[in-house]
């Protein structure tokens, strides 16, 4: 059995350089996406879903619990790095890089508030996958997977990781037995050629 760590379906947002907002919905292409990835999944024995309670990880995860019939837990550990005043604003009117490391968004989290909070989000996924009999789901946001690749995970079978693309609804694949050995790293699989939008990552 495995854990499968999952990005949110793609916004409008994502697709216009926009810092989401919590009650960010997903674009049309998003909505399929997770159609497709609930399509992906149909035939698996996944037993309990864990889901970011924005909006958008919500929307991603509903063919998968219509499909599936599993049970859904949601957290706030499993949100976005929240940005604070500057959400809701574009790339380009925000005017400087708000992902470096010493940038503190007002009314947001810093680096280190982030990470501590991912920390907790990752004790909280492992409590969770205890005496699991079945896959675990968990639906979240791409700043997430990257501090859970980053600070949690074994990637000695994809050395190449920093180059990984974490595109709308990809796919981590970690044992469930060790929770640390990565199998897929941001594996699309399920979206076929279909064109992905990666410009956004939160």
């Amino acid at each position: 059995m495995s854990l499968f760590l999952i990005r949110h379906g793609e916004t409008n947002s994502n697709r216009d350089k926009i810092i989401q907002t919590p009650d960010t919905e997903l674009s049309d292409l998003g909505h399929q996406q997770a159609y497709k990835l609930a399509q992906r999944f149909n035939m698996n024995d996944v037993e309990h879903i864990l889901c970011s309670d924005y909006l958008r990880t919500k929307q991603t995860a509903s063919p998968l619990i219509e499909a599936l019939g599993c049970k859904i837990s949601y957290s706030s550990l499993l949100r976005e790095r929240n940005f604070g005043d500057i959400r809701g604003l574009s790339y380009d009117e925000v005017g400087h890089d708000f992902h470096q490391t010493d940038y503190r968004p007002v009314n947001g989290e810093s680096i280190e508030q982030f990470s501590e909070r991912t920390t907790q989000a990752w004790h909280y996924i492992c409590e969770q996958s205890l005496n699991a009999k079945g896959h675990i789901l968990v639906i979240t946001h791409g700043l997430v997977l990257r501090e859970l690749v980053k600070h949690q995970l074994d990637l000695t079978l994809h050395p190449n990781w920093r180059m990984a693309e974490y595109a709308n609804t990809s796919i981590i694949e970690v044992d469930l037995k060790d929770l640390k050995t990565v199998y897929l790293l941001c594996d699309t699989e399920h979206l076929n050629n279909e064109e992905i939008n990666q410009g956004g990552v939160v």
